[in-house]
């Protein structure tokens, strides 16, 4: 498997933002040097973690929408799975994933939890 997941986010305006697709960002990502490959993860029987990153500018007041649900569909899968919670330290399980104000990005899948490559 190679690539990026396909991500969105679901608004409380009732609209969807969609990500774009970077090879590295603030919290993780892949060697930006140019030509590079992308990872290539190899998918066998036995479980393994892999990860990306997810990204957003985010703000305060009225003006920008909360995110109300995250989807995300991996390269090559037709499954979509939806997260409309998420777990912060010290607090559990909240439904508050956040206010989005634009610039919603994907990293590629990496090997490991990190969400960042070498």
């Amino acid at each position: 498997m190679s690539g990026y997941p396909t991500v969105g986010a679901g608004l409380s305006s009732h609209s969807t933002a969609t990500a774009t697709d970077v090879r590295n960002a603030y919290l993780g990502g892949v060697a930006t040097k140019v030509g590079a490959p992308i990872p290539r993860l190899s998918i066998a029987s036995r479980p393994r973690v892999v990860s990306f990153t997810i990204q957003w500018a985010g703000g305060n007041g009225p003006v920008c929408p909360m995110v109300n649900a995250i989807q995300i569909t991996l390269p090559g899968s037709r499954d979509v799975l939806t997260a409309r919670s998420m777990y912060e330290g010290g607090i559990g399980n909240t439904r508050f994933m956040g206010i989005y104000c634009g610039h919603l990005s994907v990293t590629p899948l990496v090997n490991g939890s990190s969400g960042s490559g070498s």
